[in-house]
């Protein structure tokens, strides 16, 4: 889910929050301040989507795939009980 992450968070500062805060502090008197409004707000909607991520991801299955990755490369010990 990292490759996701790092696409959201590209999307929120250079698609939203770099074009608001360029209109915000160039096209209106806001100067420094609209840059700013502009980098939270998309700090704002980064974190809006990553909440939604969270909150609609299935952990069982998350478990279920991290379990079978780590089933992959799990080797038995001579000392392991069977």
């Amino acid at each position: 889910m990292q490759s996701t992450v790092a696409i959201v968070n590209l999307v929120c500062f250079y698609l939203i929050g770099i074009p608001i805060g360029a209109l915000l502090g160039y096209l209106t008197d806001l100067q420094v301040k609209g840059i700013w409004m502009g980098m939270i707000g998309g700090v704002v909607t980064e974190t809006i989507a990553l909440m939604y991520m969270a909150w609609a991801t299935d952990r069982d299955k998350q478990v279920k795939k991290a379990s079978k990755r780590l089933n992959r490369f799990y080797v038995k010990s001579s000392q392991d009980p069977e």
